[in-house]
């Protein structure tokens, strides 16, 4: 009988080809310090650099849940808890941007695009930056002609973090989508680039 598998993230595709170390330590490289939800309703909290360094007991904790050697398991987004105590999830891993050293996390952004009036949907993901590494970059479904680029830009100055505000920002009629209807962020990336590199050309 096949074991069931999960998932990283919401619904990405399952975790093969990684172990748990490999990704802790990809992790840990630049978000050590936050919380990894181990077991919430025992109140205990370990951070990832915590896991990292005790793999023993990391393994331990999983083999008591009745996993075995070998099978596949699930590491879940990245989340952050306020001062409540709630959880909120905060994005996938693979999904960060990280601009000028500064970590952002897309899904963050979207949320808070969402609550401009004119716009319907939005994906948020990074695009190689000479000068920041990455930028962040905006394709956005508008509910009507009004909305542009500078109307986006204007609804988060002073409201988010300066570097959180998209550089770019594409007003689209429909996002690149599976036939399942899962958008495809790396299409919309890879457009991008292939954009700036026209541009480029004509700028030579």
């Amino acid at each position: 009988m096949q074991r069931e598998s999960y998932v990283h993230g919401n619904s990405g595709p399952p975790l093969i080809g990684k172990t748990i170390g490999a990704l802790l330590d990809d992790v840990n490289a630049t978000d050590g310090t936050r919380e990894a939800l181990v077991v919430a309703h025992q109140k205990i909290r370990r951070t990832y650099a915590e896991l990292k360094s005790r793999p023993e007991a990391f393994a331990s904790g999983l083999l008591a849940l009745g996993l075995e050697p070998g099978d596949r398991v699930g590491i879940w987004s990245l989340a952050t808890i306020d001062d409540d105590g709630y959880c909120r999830n905060v994005g996938r891993i693979k999904d960060m941007v990280i601009r000028g050293g500064e970590n952002i996390y897309p899904r963050e952004v979207e949320e808070y695009l969402y609550r401009h009036p004119e716009i319907q949907d939005v994906q948020v993901f990074g695009v190689p930056d000479a000068k920041n590494g990455e930028e962040l970059c905006a394709c956005v479904i508008s509910k009507s002609a009004k909305l542009d680029a500078e109307g986006i830009h204007e609804f988060c100055q002073d409201r988010i973090a300066h570097y959180k505000i998209p550089r770019h920002i594409r007003i689209v009629e429909c996002f690149p989508s599976t036939v399942t209807g899962k958008v495809q962020k790396f299409a919309m990336c890879d457009a991008m680039i292939e954009e700036f590199a026209d541009a480029a050309k004509v700028r030579a």
